[in-house]
């Protein structure tokens, strides 16, 4: 009885020893359940808003837009026929070196070569008749031209001081009309603004040594325009002395008739040089202006003297019509500056200067262009152009006797 007791209380002692658990109802459970489903996922957004503050902002991607389908064929239908176009072209040679190896030439190309062929021979015989023309007008210059001038006149004067004023005013207005008409006629077809210059050296059949020249100077921005022109090149050939010996280096010694006339001058130069005048012909280094009258002493001894006289004009007409002129040519005779054909070697020279003003709308073309491709008013105004074209020709002659009257 004792060892039962001992038993059951043993049993109970261990049944006692077992942890107990709290009663809990059928809901709490459900709720337990719940929250504990429910506690991943809530926990989820609030790292990701702790990694989103602490990482910036991503950039959006851009994507590229794309061509139309019509655009991209068309491109590669461009880039196609370029390439079918080098490669017709390079077939082409590839026949024509084929048939020219084998000797069976195209009759298209045979055709085409004479056709070329003629139209060479054809220029060719152009310009060789053209030379010819040339030559045959430059040998009758040579022959007969330099004796009679485009502007010449015979001039003869005086010793008395008021007979040679009065030939000189009595020379003055034919002078300039010949010299402007002649001008005029010699730069006819020419562009009215554009350079030209031509010159010509040559000896004639008596050993003359000849030198014609021939120049058109634009000069654009002057201010006064022609008359501004005009007064320098009136003030060149008052002070060709004073010019010549600072360019030349050359003594030059003036003398004239003093006269007060303001539109025609006599002038006589006297200048001491040490080259051979036949020397600085055959240099070809710059003549004398054939304005003045020079007297040169050479290193050799010989002396070369021309005698001058020299008419100007002024129109003022306006606009394009607006023009000044000036013509020089040498004496014939001379009674009070002689000419000394035993002891000097003697200088004829002529020469015309026409000045005029032109309106030059191709040096604005590009300047006052539009952004839109046309041009501005400014153009059509176009820039004034003072244009100076100068013929002279001058002659030295080997010692011989006065020309005849």
């Amino acid at each position: 009885m004792l060892d039962l007791m001992n038993a059951v209380q043993c049993s109970m002692t261990i049944h006692d020893s077992r942890p107990t658990l709290p009663r809990t109802r059928s809901s709490d459970l459900e709720t337990h359940a719940a929250s504990v489903a429910i506690a991943p996922s809530t926990a989820k957004p609030e790292q990701s808003e702790d990694s989103d503050a602490s990482e910036p902002a991503k950039k959006k991607r851009v994507y590229k837009k794309r061509k139309a389908t019509h655009t991209v064929r068309k491109e590669e239908k461009q880039a196609l026929e370029v390439q079918i176009k080098a490669l017709e072209a390079k077939l082409e040679v590839l026949k024509l070196q084929a048939l020219v190896q084998k000797g069976d030439e195209d009759a298209t190309l045979t055709k085409r070569m004479t056709h070329n062929a003629a139209l060479r021979d054809a220029v060719q015989s152009q310009y060789l008749l053209l030379a010819h023309t040339k030559g045959v007008m430059l040998g009758c210059e040579l022959r007969h031209s330099y004796e009679v001038r485009p502007t010449e006149m015979f001039i003869r004067l005086t010793a008395d001081r008021e007979e040679r004023h009065e030939t000189l005013k009595a020379l003055r207005q034919p002078k300039l009309h010949y010299a402007r008409r002649f001008i005029l006629e010699r730069s006819r077809g020419m562009h009215p603004t554009a350079e030209y210059f031509h010159e010509e050296r040559y000896e004639t059949p008596e050993g003359d040594f000849c030198n014609v020249r021939f120049d058109r100077v634009p000069l654009r921005g002057v201010r006064g325009g022609i008359r501004t022109v005009l007064d320098a090149l009136k003030n060149a050939a008052f002070n060709a002395e004073i010019i010549i010996s600072e360019t030349s280096g050359n003594l030059t010694i003036r003398e004239d008739d003093d006269l007060t006339e303001e539109d025609f001058s006599q002038m006589r130069l006297v200048t001491q040089t040490s080259r051979d005048p036949d020397e600085s012909w055959h240099s070809g280094g710059e003549q004398p202006c054939p304005l003045h009258r020079f007297l040169t002493q050479t290193s050799r001894g010989i002396l070369v003297e021309n005698n001058l006289v020299h008419f100007t004009d002024f129109s003022r007409a306006g606009g394009e019509e607006c023009y000044a002129v000036t013509a020089a040519d040498f004496v014939d005779q001379d009674e009070r500056f002689p000419y000394r054909p035993h002891e000097r070697i003697r200088r004829d020279a002529t020469a015309a200067i026409l000045v005029t003003s032109h309106v030059d709308t191709k040096s604005n073309k590009e300047a006052d262009t539009d952004g839109y491709g046309g041009h501005t008013s400014s153009e059509e105004e176009g820039e004034p152009v003072v244009v100076i074209t100068r013929w002279g020709v001058h002659k030295d002659m080997p010692h011989r006797d006065e020309r005849a009257d």
